[in-house]
C-alpha cells in the first residue's frame, strides 16, 4: 500500500487574543492586569469540558519589561471553554489564590526569585496533563547574567492540583537537573551550593499553606535533555515525555522517554528511547537518543485524526529563510519524525516563536487546526496570537 503524503499549508494569521484591544473582547489589562505574556500551552480538561492555558512571563503592559515596574509574574494560567478559534480564543478567567476569576489580578502559582544573583531568574511552564483526574504543569527554573553570560536552565520541575486547579503542589521527585555539579552543557550556570538551593525551593507556600521542604539529590536526577519537557498520553498506558535542554537554542534536538501512568510521579521508572530503529528504551536518560536531531524550542505534540499521524510543532532555527514554525509528523510517537515543513515564518509575523497545538482546536477531524504563536519585540510587542494551518493529503 503505497503512503499518502501529509502537506502542511502555509498558516494563516487569526489575530491577537491576550490584550485588552484584542478582537476577542478579552479586556486582560483591565480585568486580569494582563498586558504582555506569551506562550499558551493548553492542558485539556474533558472531564470537566475546559482547557487550562499555561502562559509564560507576564506583565502588566505589553512591554516586557523585567525590571520590577510592571508586576512580573512567571506565568499565569488561565481557562477557556472556547473551541470555535474561528474568530480568536475567548478566556474565561485567570488563576488566582482563590480560584480562576476575572476583575482581579492574575497570579501564579510558582513561586520564582526573580534575582539572578540569587540563582533563578524565572520559572517558565513547558507543558501539562491530566493524569488519573489530576492536573500536572511542568515548567523549568532558568537563570540569566548578562555579565556572565549566562542563559541556562537549572532543572525542570513539575507542580500537580488534585483539585481542578485551585491549589497546586510540588512533586519533588519529578525533577531534572541540568548540571548537578555546576559544568552546564553550555559552559555556564550557578555554582552547586546555588544549585541545590534553587532545586529545593517550593511553590509558592502561601497558595498552598505547605511547609514541606526538600532535599533533593541532584546527581540522581541529572537529565540536561529534559530540563524541558512537554508530556502526552500516548494511549497506550503510557506517558511520554518529550525534553529538550537548555533555554532556547543551547540544545541539539529532542528526545523521548516515558513512564506507566501508575508510575508517573516516579523518577525512576521513567524510561528513556535509546533506539529509534530498534524502538529500545533504557533506565538512563544519558542514553537517550534523539528523535529529532535540530536546535529548537517551544514543543508541542497532538494526535491528528485527519492525518492519522502524531503531528509536532516546533520554532526552528535550523532551517533557512529566518527561524520558521515548523511541523513533523510521524505514524508512531517515538519516530519516525518526517522531515520539517514551515507553516510561519518572521516574514509573515516578526519576531515570531512558537507554536502550540491542541487536538480540540480543530476542523474536520484535523484537517484544518489552530495554534497559539508568540511574538516578542523589546520595542513594545510581547503577546500571544491565533493561527490556522490547513493539511492536504496528497497521493
Amino acid at each position: 500500500m503505497e503512503k499518502k503524503e501529509v502537506i502542511f499549508n502555509h498558516a494563516e494569521i487569526i489575530g491577537s487574543f491576550i490584550c485588552d484591544n484584542d478582537d476577542a473582547g478579552n479586556d486582560t489589562v483591565r480585568r486580569n492586569d494582563v498586558g504582555g505574556t506569551d506562550l499558551g500551552i493548553s492542558i485539556n480538561d474533558y472531564k470537566n469540558n475546559r482547557t487550562f492555558l499555561l502562559f509564560g512571563d507576564t506583565f502588566s503592559d505589553e512591554l516586557g519589561k523585567f525590571d520590577g515596574t510592571n508586576n512580573w509574574r512567571s506565568g499565569v494560567i488561565a481557562v477557556t471553554t472556547d473551541y470555535d478559534l474561528s474568530d480568536n480564543l475567548k478566556l474565561d478567567g485567570f488563576w488566582t489564590k482563590d480560584g480562576f476569576k476575572n476583575d482581579v489580578p492574575a497570579e501564579n502559582p510558582l513561586l520564582s526569585l526573580h534575582e539572578s544573583l540569587d540563582g533563578e531568574t524565572t520559572k517558565i511552564y513547558t507543558g501539562g496533563i491530566i493524569v488519573n483526574d489530576a492536573i500536572y504543569a511542568f515548567y523549568m527554573s532558568r537563570v540569566t547574567d548578562d555579565v556572565k553570560n549566562t542563559d541556562v536552565n537549572n532543572y525542570g520541575g513539575c507542580i500537580k492540583s488534585v483539585d481542578g486547579g485551585i491549589t497546586w503542589k510540588r512533586v519533588p521527585d519529578l525533577t531534572w537537573v541540568d548540571h548537578a555539579e555546576g559544568r552546564s552543557i553550555q559552559g555556564t550556570g550557578n555554582p552547586p551550593e546555588v544549585l541545590q538551593k534553587v532545586v529545593n525551593l517550593d511553590i509558592d507556600k502561601e497558595s498552598i499553606n505547605d511547609e514541606e521542604t526538600f532535599d533533593i539529590d541532584m546527581k540522581k536526577h541529572e537529565a540536561y535533555h529534559f530540563t524541558q519537557i512537554f508530556p502526552i498520553d500516548g494511549g497506550d498506558g503510557y506517558i511520554y515525555v518529550f525534553g529538550r535542554g537548555g533555554y532556547g537554542f543551547g540544545n541539539e534536538g529532542i528526545k523521548l522517554g516515558r513512564v506507566k501512568k501508575e508510575g508517573f510521579e516516579n523518577f525512576d521508572a521513567y524510561e528513556y528511547l535509546t533506539s529509534v530503529e530498534n524502538q529500545t528504551w533504557d533506565k538512563d536518560n544519558n542514553k537517550a537518543c534523539f528523535i529529532v536531531k535540530e536546535p529548537c524550542r517551544n514543543l508541542s505534540v497532538v494526535y491528528n485524526k485527519f492525518a492519522k499521524k502524531w503531528v509536532m510543532s516546533y520554532f526552528s532555527h535550523a532551517l533557512p529563510k529566518g527561524n520558521p514554525i515548523c511541523v513533523r509528523c510521524a505514524d508512531d510517537i517515538a519516530g519516525v519524525w518526517s522531515e520539517p515543513q514551515a507553516i510561519l515564518f518572521p516574514t509573515d509575523a516578526p519576531n515570531l516563536y512558537g507554536a502550540y497545538l491542541n487536538e480540540r482546536w480543530v476542523e474536520n477531524d484535523g484537517e484544518t487546526f489552530y495554534f497559539v504563536y508568540s511574538r516578542w519585540n523589546r520595542k513594545g510587542i510581547y503577546r500571544s496570537y491565533i493561527g490556522k494551518c490547513k493539511i492536504t493529503i496528497k497521493d
